[in-house]
Formats: structure tokens, sequence, C-alpha cells
């Protein structure tokens, strides 16, 4: 999915952070379901591991490391099994870069950027410094804290370029062209009455060749995904206080209400009413602060 839903977290600059600490479970606990944004995202794991996939590359990472997303790369994430795991990160818009040149290349795919940086690795602790620094500036917000962020993340991109960190890319593949072709038609039409028989027409596929791809490259039923899909939207709108949970749930294709309810609570942990109760008591405390 074309995932925009931390803009709404934007607040002088574009640039939003987001933290995650996952308890240990049993099996490998998904922390991101694939997807892709205009945005570059940095992540610095500061507990535990996980792994990967970048433009359908797999990757693994652990504590100290740093997984750099270029702009428009499909990438999801698991948890290790056994292992608590921790992570901080941040999205922005290259254009406060201000280098026309640098934005252009890397949101078209013509440069590409090295994906993980490891503690010891040339460079390591100057990128380190940029990178908790645009996190706790941009997280904080004290007085000048745009400022900072803003000339701190154009150290960064410099210092990737100067360490040869950003390079020319290549074409994707043929698996990463059929997972964009498939998030950009569920954009259109996840709110939609849609089924795999649907997709697959749209493809010229048959049905069970179109779910096959599906299952190797997203690393689940299409129905499945579609749900997920559509629980990070209908998440997003339950942000906003004044959104009614069943027209939210409506809006982006659920029209069962207790299924919608048992859905929500299983990939969040909580009913809808109790998600958006706590929103907007941690907005009213923000307010006051």
């Amino acid at each position: 999915m074309l995932d925009n839903s931390f803009q709404s977290r934007y607040d002088r600059i574009p640039v939003a952070t987001y933290t995650s600490t996952v308890m240990p479970g049993p099996q490998g606990t998904p922390f991101i379901l694939m997807h892709h944004h205009r945005e570059f995202e940095v992540l610095l794991i500061t507990q535990g591991a996980c792994r990967l996939e970048i433009n359908r590359e797999p990757l693994e990472a652990e504590q100290g490391d740093i997984v750099l997303i270029p702009p428009y790369a499909l990438h999801s994430g698991s948890i290790l099994p056994g292992r608590m795991f921790s992570h901080q990160c941040f999205c922005f818009d290259l254009a406060l870069a201000g280098d026309e040149e640098l934005t252009q290349m890397l949101e078209s795919g013509c440069w590409d950027t090295t994906k993980k940086i490891t503690p010891g690795s040339t460079g390591y602790e100057v990128v380190l410094d940029a990178v908790q620094q645009v996190y706790r500036q941009s997280s904080e917000q004290q007085p000048g804290w745009d400022l900072i962020a803003r000339g701190q993340m154009s150290s960064l991109l410099g210092r990737l370029v100067q360490s040869k960190r950003i390079f020319s890319g290549k074409p994707n593949s043929k698996d990463v062209e059929f997972c964009i072709r498939v998030l950009q038609y569920l954009e259109s039409h996840y709110a939609q009455e849609i089924t795999s028989r649907d997709v697959a027409q749209e493809f010229s596929y048959t049905q069970s060749y179109f779910c096959r791809l599906f299952q190797e490259n997203f690393g689940m039923p299409f129905q499945k995904y579609l749900c997920r899909f559509r629980l990070a939207r209908v998440r997003l709108l339950l942000c906003e206080p004044e959104t009614a949970v069943i027209e939210a749930a409506e809006q982006v294709g659920f029209h069962n209400a207790s299924y919608f309810s048992r859905m929500f609570r299983e990939e969040f942990g909580c009913t809808p009413a109790a998600f958006q109760h706590k929103r907007k008591s941690k907005k009213m405390q923000s307010e006051k602060k």
C-alpha cells in the first residue's frame, strides 16, 4: 500500500517519528506490513533483531544497525522469534534537503542507497549522531527543533553521498513490479467488494496463478492482506476523534461490525472505540503542555 499515514504527524516541517517495542513471542511477528511511500525512511534498531525485505531483497538487522529505505521502495518487516524488539524511525520529505537533483534521482529510482549501516563501519558514528539528533529533535519539538532537524537531515544525506552509500540504482525486478501493480490497484479499490478473482482478471492472470504469485511475494493470502490493508486505513481515520467508528469501517470496506471489531482487536490489541478514546486522550494531554 502507498502508506502516508505518518503525514498526519507532520508539524512545522514534513518529518514524522515513530517508535515501537514488541514483546518476544514464539513466532516471528510482523511489525511492518508491505507498503511503500514517497518519503525517505530511516530506522535505528535499539534492541533485539528483525528480518526486513526491501524491494524483495531480504535483510536482517540487529541492535545498533541503521536501516535506510529510499522513496517508493517496497518494504516489510518481522521480529525474530523469542526476542524482544525495539526500534526508532523517522520519515521525511527529501525536499527538506534543498537539493532538487538528489530528490529527483532518489524518487525516480535512478539512485539507490546502502540498506544497512552497521556499528564499526566507516562513518557509522557520524551517521548515527545525525540520526539520533533528527529523531530526538523531531520527537521532543523544543523551540528551534525544526531548524536543527532540517540541518541534521541535510548533514545525514551529505554523509551518505560522501561515503558512497548513495549510488546508481538498478531496474526493479519482475516481483517488485508485480507488487507495485497490486498495491496501486488496492489503493484505488480497497473500499470496494473485491476478491482475488477480480484482481487476477484485471491483470489477465488466472486466479490460481495470481494467488500463488501473491502468496510468494506478500507472504500471506490475498484476503488476509486486504483485511490488514483496510485495518491500516481505518486506524488512520480513527485518529480523528469526531469520526464515527462504524462510518470509518464502512469507508474502508468493512460492512460487518462484529467482524470488523474482531479483526481490529486481533491486529491492534484493543477495540476500535478504545483505540479512538486513547488517541483522543493523548491528543488532549499534548495540547495542555
